[in-house]
């Protein structure tokens, strides 16, 4: 299934995902199991919160959020390099921002064909 998801994103696509963290009952995800699944994606984020999920739930449950970028392959058939570049965001700013994207993280899912 991950393979199959992977090949669906489009190079430069975002794939995101909000679920359920470690449930009991299975159908949620594993503490490392979406970086394995799409680690050869840059990650953006992978993060276990207890929040409330986007979806209806009266409590605050255990959340796995993740967020990767499939790269673009250059002409020369390898990903170009990645650089370190310097956050531009004062604290405030990357709070608003992570609220805000909090609130329509799964509305953000851009899985093409």
């Amino acid at each position: 299934m991950a393979e199959r998801i992977y090949r669906a994103v489009k190079p430069g696509g975002l794939l995101v995902v909000e679920g359920f963290a470690n449930p009991p009952n299975g159908t949620g995800f594993e503490a490392d199991g979406l970086r394995t699944w799409f680690g050869r994606m840059r990650i953006l984020r992978d993060e276990r919160v207890e929040d409330y999920p986007d979806w209806y739930v009266p409590e605050k449950v255990p959340l796995a959020r993740f967020v990767a970028e499939k790269i673009q392959v250059a002409a020369s058939g390898s990903p170009p390099r990645l650089t370190q570049v310097e956050d531009p965001l004062s604290d405030d700013q990357r709070s608003d921002a992570r609220s805000m994207t909090n609130r329509y993280f799964t509305s953000l899912l851009s899985i093409r064909s």
